[in-house]
């Protein structure tokens, strides 16, 4: 699966198998990597590419942002952050039920960036 980001558009290839799929930048919520797999969210759906983590970042606009080792985040679609201080701080997405951590090492980098999108 290859993902490729029309700039001028603000979407993004996917291709999978004999199928493309044509996503629009804006419906990522969030990207991440597990068992060496890149996986590309939206609200309600789960897409696979190939490309690595940091392909993926230097492709994407500059609202998505690292949040931790294996994970890039849509900045515009975070709907919460729940910092406890006893576990890793959780983030929601707006009008999805998926959620997903963020590293402590990118939280205060992240609260500012969502600070200053809004």
């Amino acid at each position: 699966m290859e993902i490729h980001v029309n700039p001028q558009h603000g979407s993004i290839e996917v291709s999978q198998g004999k199928e493309l799929i044509f996503l629009k930048v804006a419906e990522i919520i969030f990207i991440e990597i597990s068992d060496r797999k890149t996986f590309v969210h939206t609200r309600d759906k789960i897409y696979r590419s190939r490309l690595n983590l940091q392909e993926c970042l230097k492709q994407l606009p500059d609202y998505f942002m690292q949040i931790g080792k294996s994970q890039i985040a849509n900045i515009i679609e975070i709907a919460s952050i729940n910092k406890s201080l006893s576990s890793t701080p959780r983030i929601t997405f707006h009008q999805s039920e998926k959620s997903t951590w963020v590293s402590r090492k990118y939280y205060k980098a992240l609260l500012n960036k969502k600070r200053s999108l809004l």
